[in-house]
């Protein structure tokens, strides 16, 4: 499999923030400066250890809160750590499991604002036919940037906790495709195209060349 680094989504529920333990939803700028924890820069390898316990004092610092009993655990898994989350106690269907301020969460609709709209970049887009992945281009935009700063960005101990390494569709190889059904081959085929087509780094000024050139 290809080396790939990959994106992760959350959801607020601002309106439902009653709901959870007694932590005071905050920004990370009013709870403890993110300069003053020690970081190092951002290693993308496929065997680098992911960082989650770091992760969840960011977490935690930032204002998001967890339902009573949730909690993420880890287990091995082909030889690289696949963490999921979990309870230990019922929650009543429907409830929120967590609540993340607004702040903690990163969107196109943000990065669209902080970055302004890239004229050259989106032609380039409409012209492969990926229109309606503009909004996701953007959001891959801000995690570059952020990536490109490592330890100076706010936003390194949320990447430095995902998985280096992916089983996915985009992620394959070509040999990988001799490996699998047809049909399925074709659809992760696509998936790969997708990613290719966004990875459109050339018309994008403030990114560094070396970022622009790497393939990972």
């Amino acid at each position: 499999m290809k080396r790939l680094f990959c994106i992760a989504g959350v959801i607020s529920f601002s309106e439902i923030a009653s709901a959870f333990t007694s932590v005071s939803p905050a920004t990370i700028a009013t709870t403890r400066p993110l300069q003053t924890l020690l970081y190092t820069a951002i290693n993308v390898d496929e065997e680098t250890q992911r960082d989650i316990s770091s992760f969840e004092e960011w977490a935690s610092y930032g204002g998001i809160q967890k339902a009573e009993g949730f909690q993420l655990v880890g287990e091995d898994l082909d030889g690289f750590l696949d963490v999921s989350a979990m309870t230990t106690q019922d929650i009543p269907a429907g409830s929120p499991a967590l609540y993340i301020p607004n702040e903690m969460i990163l969107s196109s609709s943000k990065a669209m604002e902080e970055f302004g709209r890239l004229e050259e970049a989106e032609e380039i887009l409409r012209a492969n036919g990926y229109e309606s992945e503009v909004r996701q281009y953007y959001l891959m935009l801000k995690i570059l940037a952020e990536l490109e700063k490592g330890e100076d960005s706010p936003w390194f101990p949320y990447l430095n906790s995902l998985p280096r390494y992916y089983s996915n569709g985009a992620s394959m190889t070509l040999f990988c495709y001799t490996c699998i059904p047809p049909l399925v081959a074709s659809l992760c085929k696509e998936e790969r195209a997708r990613l290719n087509n966004l990875s459109v780094k050339r018309a994008v000024p403030f990114l560094s060349n070396d970022i622009k050139g790497d393939a990972k």
